[in-house]
């Protein structure tokens, strides 16, 4: 069943999942393998965030840097997974192509939560789940 609320904004997801098949690194741990971008839409895209939807980390490593927290709602989260790679404000050509290079990226931070999943299926199907974002720059 189709959301019940519109997804007007486009994003790009890439995703990358571990390479278990192929050569370890050397240390001993499996490749990332990125697939290619995928154009999506998005319902919502907000900032939140525990003490609002930035804010600036320091420590003897890194002292400007600065991070940053987005809320997105999607009408399927199943096709997103932690670790992502989410690309907002993208250019898409006229054929609806991501053009390549364009966009802020963004990280998936923990698992999506789907709100489609409840004692109503068919109620609960009109709806999408969240995913959060978070960008350290």
């Amino acid at each position: 069943m189709r959301s019940l609320f519109p997804s007007p904004h486009a994003v790009v997801h890439i995703s990358r999942q571990l390479n278990k098949a192929g050569p370890k690194d050397s240390h001993g741990n499996y490749q990332q393998v990125t697939s290619s971008p995928v154009v999506r839409k998005a319902q919502s895209i907000a900032q939140f965030g525990r003490r609002g939807s930035s804010r600036a980390v320091f420590t003897s490593e890194t002292q400007d840097r600065e991070e940053i927290y987005l809320h997105m709602v999607v009408s399927n989260p199943e096709v997103y997974a932690n670790g992502d790679q989410v690309l907002i404000d993208p250019t898409i050509d006229q054929d609806g192509n991501y053009v390549s290079g364009t966009g802020t990226a963004y990280w998936i931070d923990g698992d999506p939560s789907d709100e489609r999943k409840g004692p109503w299926p068919k109620l609960l199907s009109q709806f999408g789940g969240l995913i959060k974002l978070r960008r350290v720059t």
